[in-house]
């Protein structure tokens, strides 16, 4: 069985609670949209920009973003 092709991942957005998180992942999958969720450490590292305390990274692979925006109405990276 041939190796997969590691997929370089982005991060989409940051979901601010489980209810828009699920909200979210279920857009997602409905589209076929592969998705990595990371739980943040309220008292983690030092973030450039704050975000509420147990809110959720959502990554997808990059060729998968443009696609994962437009399914969440979500503007391009700056």
């Amino acid at each position: 069985m041939p190796r997969q092709e590691r997929q370089k991942l982005v991060m989409l957005a940051t979901a601010r609670d489980e209810v828009e998180l699920a909200i979210w992942l279920g857009l997602l999958e409905q589209e076929g949209v592969p998705v990595a969720v990371h739980k943040r450490d309220p008292l983690g590292g030092l973030d450039v920009a704050p975000t509420p305390i147990f809110s959720y990274d959502i990554y997808v692979q990059a060729e998968d973003e443009g696609r994962a925006r437009e399914v969440l109405g979500l503007q391009g990276p700056d």
